[in-house]
């Protein structure tokens, strides 16, 4: 079965189901793929060409990564985790890999409504980095900053 819809969000944010003239016309959209024998997954397109493939409510595995490595489209990916919801905490995590199907980093998201954290982790494991942003209580960025684990830089944003 195939969907269409306005574009694609991360596993915690709803997304809005388009149809296949709308979206073929806008030439931004998600494409929905499902059925049996099928991973769940979205194509994720910009003026009419696939530009990422995302597999949502997943983990990597041996299988799953096999899939990325082999698939005759030939565009980066994204494992992304089941999103977990704890009062007002949403946590949840991407894996990132090339067009060749080799992982990039893991980046582990963590926000709620005053202060949101990304941090990305090489394929070693080791820390890349991280973004942490505060919000007002009307939603808008008080601050942002950014840090390097390569330069050892904290950059703070206004």
């Amino acid at each position: 079965m195939i969907r269409y819809f306005e574009s694609f969000n991360d596993s915690a944010t709803p997304m809005v189901e388009i149809s296949e003239e709308i979206a073929k016309a806008k030439g931004y959209y998600a494409i929905e793929v499902t059925g049996d024998g099928v991973q769940r997954h979205f194509i994720i397109v910009s003026d009419g060409v696939a530009t990422r493939v995302a597999y949502p409510d997943s983990s990597p595995s041996p299988e799953l990564e096999a899939l990325i490595r082999n698939r005759d489209l030939r565009v980066p990916s994204w494992i992304i985790s089941p999103v977990e919801h704890d009062n007002e905490t949403t946590k949840y995590t991407v894996w990132s890999y090339d067009a060749a199907g080799q992982l990039e980093h893991r980046t582990e998201h963590i926000y709620d409504s005053r202060h949101a954290k990304s941090t990305w982790y090489l394929p070693d494991g080791a820390l890349g980095g991280w973004m942490e942003r505060d919000f007002a209580e009307d939603g808008s960025q008080i601050e942002a900053r950014e840090f390097s684990a390569a330069t050892g830089r904290t950059i703070v944003h206004d």
